[in-house]
């Protein structure tokens, strides 16, 4: 295998024998002429990929598809049934909630455990404890078994063990879905960080779409246990979304062209779509904005984005255009949208305004999103994606939170009077 990659996987394949019955295993291994009485799963059949070192890797699909079967074969806890798996570096996993920690032992020592599996000395580990035990966050509770930990403090240690044993490659299967959203973010930054060493690989494995186009560029979708596409993430993932909507028959989702163009400076904001109509400027307060600027607005003050399209094709589609805005947790704290009847695609550019009459965020950083769709809100002609910062200001230091509503207070007095 070239030095260059850090997995290939050719004509990759894991059966397993199902019976109907128990009785029917002792059956088939003491019939006299190996007469068969299961029938083949394929878990994964015939598949085969190439990942780089430095790829960020993210794999999707339904259930049942051979994400988990993929893993753990790549981390060698099962074995393939046929082909070949190559692995060049030292591997990191989080598999399986809690896979590879003894309940009775305490989480101190399960570190150690599990870089003694890995290869490390004691020596080589205590290097690297404080900042395992930092990263956990789990307090007094590092000197407890972990039979006794939750299922968040499971995923807090087992990530923190996972990533700060500087593996070559890190493969993460669904294990950042428990555990509070403050910590995800915490996990995700790690994760961008680990990354940005051309060296390193990531194996992501996840069903939140959000965090797989914050974190990676390429997109393999399992489906039937075999490959259905591998390719640029925003684009396969625009794809694999559809699938989930009555608006698009298969064949439809096979044929879309989806364009997709990542900004240089950063996952979390993007810009995908067709490409059946383009956002040409966008104005907030009358002031055009781009990606690199910071737009500054008020609480409760009158707020206007407009915005310009052009159509790059015509289309019988009535468009529908949306505008939502996110904290820096990644939280959509409001999205709206608006289909317009009387408008049809053609070659002649558009502008849209929408008036917030009563804006009402409170302060803080917000990422704005602004988008270009087809009816139903499903295809999206252009979608820029959290790329536009706004710095929200407030004048009452009393109020609090992420939204404060429209409100007045009243002083209500009840006389009653003394009666001799």
């Amino acid at each position: 295998m070239k030095q260059e990659t850090a997995i290939r996987i050719q004509n990759l394949s894991k059966v397993y024998y199902l019976f109907d019955r128990l009785q029917d295993r002792l059956k088939e291994l003491l019939h006299p002429f190996r007469k068969k009485y299961h029938h083949d799963f394929y878990a994964l059949k015939d598949i085969s990929f190439e990942i780089k070192k430095g790829e960020t890797v993210g794999i999707v699909g339904k259930n049942g598809a051979g994400k988990s079967t993929l893993l753990k074969i790549l981390t060698g806890v099962t074995f393939p049934s046929e082909g070949e798996v190559e692995v060049n570096g030292k591997v990191a996993s989080l598999l399986e909630l809690g896979a590879g920690f003894n309940p009775e032992m305490t989480g101190l020592e399960n570190i150690y455990l599990n870089g003694t599996i890995m290869g490390y000395t004691k020596v080589e580990m205590e290097q690297r404890i404080d900042d395992i035990i930092t990263f956990a966050d789990i307090g007094e509770f590092i000197d407890q078994p972990v039979k006794t930990y939750s299922s968040g403090m499971f995923a807090r240690l087992a990530f923190s063990v996972a990533i700060n044993v500087e593996p070559d490659i890190l493969i993460v299967d669904e294990a950042l879905s428990v555990g509070d959203i403050f910590f995800v973010n915490k996990c995700i930054d790690k994760m961008r960080e680990f990354i940005l060493d051309s060296e390193k690989t990531l194996l992501f494995v996840s069903h939140d779409l959000t965090v797989l186009r914050r974190l990676v560029n390429r997109v393999i979708w399992l489906e039937n246990s075999q490959i259905k596409i591998d390719g640029e993430a925003l684009s396969v993932l625009d794809k694999y979304a559809y699938q989930f909507t009555d608006s698009l028959s298969i064949s439809q989702i096979e044929k879309l062209n989806i364009i997709s163009t990542e900004y240089a400076w950063g996952s979390y904001k993007s810009r995908f779509g067709t490409g059946a109509a383009e956002i040409t400027e966008i104005f907030i307060n009358t002031k055009p904005v781009s990606f690199d600027t910071l737009t500054t607005l008020k609480t409760h003050e009158r707020v206007e984005i407009e915005f310009k399209y052009t159509a790059k094709k015509i289309l019988e589609c009535k468009p529908s255009v949306s505008i939502a805005f996110f904290n820096q947790e990644g939280i959509n704290c409001f999205g709206i949208s608006q289909k317009f009847q009387n408008i049809k695609l053609n070659h002649k550019e558009e502008k849209i305004k929408c008036i917030l009459n009563n804006f009402n965020l409170l302060r803080g950083k917000y990422a704005i999103s602004i988008g270009i769709w087809d009816t139903n809100i499903v295809i999206p002609y252009d979608l820029h994606e959290r790329v536009y910062d706004v710095n929200v200001i407030s004048e009452n230091n009393y109020e609090d939170g992420i939204f404060v509503p429209d409100y007045h207070w009243e002083i209500v007095s009840d006389t009653v009077e003394n009666k001799e």
